[in-house]
């Protein structure tokens, strides 16, 4: 197999990747997530915290912080949109974790 043609393989592969009914529903909720007025606010929010408590010098403030930046992001996890999400996610990833393993160990035949 030349370099053309691996490359071409790997672009269809990609493709099917994108074109499969889990990354599809994957997308539709992160639109549907980018679109809640809620989910958006809260996101920023919690950003906002973290990279204050990033930059706090004192270690109680910076604990407090901590400690406010996980608590809206566990809310923003109990979200069914959000929780599903991430449950495409997670699959997609050890999907393509998988056979990224698979190709190593034929690679290393």
């Amino acid at each position: 197999m030349n370099e053309i043609d691996f490359l071409n393989e790997e672009f269809e592969f990609v493709q099917s990747v994108k074109n499969s009914c889990i990354y599809k529903r994957m997308s539709t909720l992160s639109k549907m997530i980018d679109e809640d007025e809620h989910l958006t606010s809260l996101a920023k929010k919690r950003d906002e915290v973290f990279l204050l408590s990033d930059s706090e010098q004192d270690t109680l403030r910076k604990k407090e912080l901590l400690s406010e930046y996980n608590r809206l992001d566990n809310e923003l996890k109990e979200n069914n949109l959000v929780t599903e999400y991430l449950d495409c996610y997670k699959t997609i990833k050890k999907i393509l974790n998988d056979l990224s393993l698979k190709l190593i160990e034929v690679i290393n035949l």
